[in-house]
């Protein structure tokens, strides 16, 4: 709860149904999202997101466990999915001339093939 701080949460809804820590803005997704409804849950916050809050850096927390062999994300973004929001949230960024930092978290793969790729 820091004015000077804002955070977004695109979820699945059912992965937190007691203990998710709250964000700014929380979008609960129902299981099952694949990439285009996604994809459009993500334009239609991010440009508000940036115009409102008009950040000084966008902490990017890239999570893969959106996707769609993801062992406990129930959602189901494909590899192309994934790259597609990745894209988007730093060509949005860039175009609001707004520098981002970003980290991969999440995904619960056995295989780190999967995981890294």
């Amino acid at each position: 709860d820091h004015p000077n701080v804002f955070t977004c949460s695109l979820h699945c809804e059912q992965n937190f149904p007691m203990r998710k820590q709250q964000s700014t803005l929380d979008v609960g997704l129902p299981a099952g999202v694949a990439d285009d409804q996604y994809m459009t849950t993500l334009r239609t916050h991010l440009p508000g997101m940036l115009e409102d809050f008009a950040p000084d850096l966008v902490l990017y927390d890239a999570g893969c466990d959106v996707h769609v062999d993801d062992r406990l994300g129930k959602l189901c973004l494909t590899d192309e999915g994934i790259r597609q929001r990745d894209r988007h949230v730093f060509q949005t960024c860039v175009q609001y001339g707004i520098p981002v930092a970003s980290v991969i978290g999440g995904g619960y793969s056995e295989s780190k093939a999967t995981l890294a790729a």
